[in-house]
């Protein structure tokens, strides 16, 4: 019986986007999936689980919540690219995750790509309302 071991996947540290006062610039987050197989002459493949993930060109693609993720399937070189008028209109801290799949043909494994968007503009200033205090209220003027 021949014995295949699994690929090893390393982690992807969560990324973070803060949303600021005024009108921000969310730069694309892009790296490359580490992940490795002790099997000789095995070809990895990379991938997106989920619903509605299409493969453009040899990358899997899947739009999310804030951004579209798309993955090489040969290299497993990946890119998130937020959708800047979402991220800038954010009014709450929210999180978004992809899970990217890494087969070697036999066997596929799982890792998660994780996203926190904060919200961190300062509340919109209630009206200011003044008041003015009359002292001689009740004195009448000619």
């Amino acid at each position: 019986m021949l014995f295949r071991s699994l690929p090893v996947v390393g982690q992807i540290a969560a990324v973070t986007y803060r949303n600021n006062n005024g009108l921000d610039v969310f730069s694309n987050d892009t790296g490359t999936v580490s992940a490795s197989d002790v099997d000789s002459g095995t070809t990895l493949r990379f991938g997106i689980s989920g619903q509605n993930v299409n493969v453009i060109n040899g990358k899997a693609v899947q739009v999310g919540k804030f951004g579209t993720f798309a993955i090489d399937v040969n290299s497993g070189e990946y890119a998130f690219r937020p959708d800047q008028v979402l991220l800038n209109a954010l009014r709450a801290d929210d999180s978004e995750m992809f899970t990217i799949t890494v087969g070697d043909g036999i066997a596929t494994v799982n890792t998660d790509y994780r996203i926190h968007f904060l919200d961190r503009e300062s509340p919109e200033a209630p009206a200011e309302i003044s008041f003015k205090q009359d002292s001689e209220i009740g004195r009448a003027h000619v």
